[in-house]
């Protein structure tokens, strides 16, 4: 947890928090797509195990805890009084959890990485529905590259795409 908190605090300090939170969380899913003989493994067990899956999700609330201190920190928010920084770790875990979800049951057709971006890329646009007719393996609005843009093209519009 120290990871993200420290990821955050390096982030540079006019960076939009939402943008430096896809970033740590970004340099998060690389570190698990590492080459280990471990990760496939932990992956077989929990295709063979769904019930060990809700045990692996709310392992994730330490991490969105972290997320939530190193967004006060950013802020200048308190992390146990206001909602901001609870706010915007939740919706970057579940952002976070979503692209996990689908790259781990093999059918979001995509690295964990692109599905990450994908679905910042759709938290930073607002959430609209994609155009009738798109799915994930053709059209999609939060391919990276694709209409909405991805994290550089949303980082270097962020005043006018994301909220302060």
């Amino acid at each position: 947890m120290e990871d993200i908190r420290d990821g955050l605090a390096a982030r540079p300090a006019d960076e939009r928090p939402l943008v430096a939170v896809w970033e740590v969380l970004g340099g998060l899913a690389s570190a698990i797509l590492e080459p280990t003989e471990e990760w496939p493994l932990r992956m077989e067990v929990l295709r063979a195990n769904p019930t060990l899956l809700p045990r692996l999700w709310a392992s994730f609330a330490t991490y969105e805890r972290a997320l939530v201190e190193g967004i006060a920190a950013r802020t200048g928010t308190d992390p146990d009084r206001d909602l901001y920084p609870a706010l915007a770790a939740t919706v970057a875990m579940s952002a976070f959890r979503a692209a996990m979800a689908l790259w781990r049951s093999g059918k979001g057709g995509r690295p964990l990485a692109d599905l990450l971006d994908a679905a910042f890329t759709q938290v930073a646009a607002g959430l609209a529905p994609p155009p009738s007719g798109t799915s994930a393996h053709g059209g999609d609005p939060g391919r990276p590259g694709a209409a909405m843009g991805n994290r550089s093209t949303i980082k270097s519009k962020s005043a006018r795409t994301l909220p302060a």
